[in-house]
């Protein structure tokens, strides 16, 4: 006689998978084995895990996009910065320099070592 299958909440696997989870995982999480997880799914969705997961995940990607955007709106300067600098390629002056001065370091070390060595005679 076969076990009555464990309840599943399909609509936590959804929010799993937006999330980026594995199957795998979620089988995990859900004390289900990957190979009854699969059958299951389908089942439910009508379609392969894979299939599903694609379209997805890209919306949890918008999703957390989304939260982001509003979270930037509603006025923190963190998220403002972060969107600024993630979204628009906008960067911040000390970053800037910072990196200038990275790589200028190098080329300053090298001309005070030569000049050490070859000091300017007046």
């Amino acid at each position: 006689m076969a076990r009555t299958p464990k309840d599943i909440n399909w609509n936590i696997v959804k929010r799993q998978i937006e999330a980026g989870m594995t199957a795998k995982e979620i089988a995990l999480e859900h004390d289900i084995h990957l190979n009854t997880f699969y059958p299951r799914f389908k089942k439910e969705f009508g379609v392969n895990f894979c299939d599903y997961c694609d379209d997805s995940y890209s919306c949890g990607n918008g999703n957390l996009k989304f939260a982001q955007y509003m979270r930037a709106l509603k006025g923190s300067d963190k998220m403002l910065v972060h969107l600024g600098e993630f979204r628009l390629g906008q960067v911040r002056k000390k970053d800037i320099e910072d990196e200038v001065s990275k790589q200028v370091a190098p080329i300053k070390e090298w001309l005070q070592h030569h000049l050490e060595r070859n000091p300017v005679k007046e």
